[in-house]
């Protein structure tokens, strides 16, 4: 009887043990100012995403945060254009995190003068078992410019902190869900992603020259469109093109200490006809 009753009680306990180990609940607070041309539902929406970006910035540290180097800001009553570039610099902030679940603890809209601002309270359930990053494995990014015209050319200068693997990811919302994020490196005229080096992406003999999306959204005097750096301590075959969603899955096969990302966002102009 003794036996029988220890047993149990043992495997209860290992398990117990090993959700404690392999989840945490973060909490996260997120702000977001809006105008009368914004319903109370999209900015408590987009507050809710600022608050889960908090809480895997607490848990994660500076290899989740906000790209501070795109403004969405298109004016001050195109709230609309505005409230759809913040959502996508969120969305886009969050990769490389994992919450499996979250709920809001606490939703507050407060009046302002000249607007309202919505403020959200959450907690996180954020996977732990990826390890932390390894702050040692890092690379510099640079880009050329932060705003283009179509027909301009990005160029990408990576400066890595040692040996690594490298891929270079575009996400455009605009483009079709099944292919918004298209890989620019490696490819076909530069197939090596080994670097231990400054390297200068494109490399010569090709470019990459922006284009407006065949969608352009309405209302807007510019998209905005997203890189993501992917650095890793192993080669990785990475496809040319994913969904949002499973470029989020396929980033969170990876240990944190065997991959590290570096983002950045930046401004496509419309020309005015």
């Amino acid at each position: 009887m003794k036996n029988t009753f220890l047993r149990p009680l043992l495997l209860a306990s290992i398990t117990a043990f090993s959700v404690s180990v392999h989840a945490a609940w973060i909490s996260g607070v997120g702000e977001y100012h809006f105008g009368p041309d914004t319903a109370e539902l999209a900015a408590c929406s987009t507050a809710e995403e600022r608050a889960k970006l908090d809480a895997l910035r607490k848990f994660y540290g500076e290899s989740i945060a906000m790209d501070q180097t795109l403004s969405c800001r298109e004016s001050r009553v195109a709230d609309v254009a505005n409230d759809q570039c913040s959502m996508n610099q969120i969305l886009w902030s969050q990769i490389g995190g994992e919450i499996k679940s979250s709920r809001i603890t606490k939703q507050d809209v407060l009046e302002i003068p000249g607007s309202k601002v919505c403020r959200v309270e959450v907690v996180g359930d954020i996977s732990a078992n990826r390890g932390r990053p390894d702050p040692g494995f890092d690379v510099g990014l640079r880009i050329n410019q932060s705003v283009y015209r179509p027909g301009e050319k990005l160029i990408l200068e990576l400066n890595p902190s040692g040996p690594m693997y490298v891929a270079v990811f575009n996400w455009v919302p605009y483009y079709d869900k099944s292919k918004q994020i298209i890989r620019l490196f490696p490819n076909s005229h530069d197939v090596g992603s080994y670097i231990d080096q400054k390297k200068a992406i494109p490399a010569s003999g090709y470019s990459f020259e922006l284009t407006l999306p065949d969608k352009i959204p309405k209302n807007r005097s510019f998209v905005d469109e997203y890189l993501l750096v992917v650095i890793t301590k192993d080669p990785v075959k990475w496809r040319e093109s994913y969904s949002f969603d499973e470029f989020k899955s396929r980033l969170a096969e990876f240990p944190l200490d065997r991959i590290r990302y570096i983002k950045r966002g930046y401004q496509l102009l419309i020309p005015k006809y």
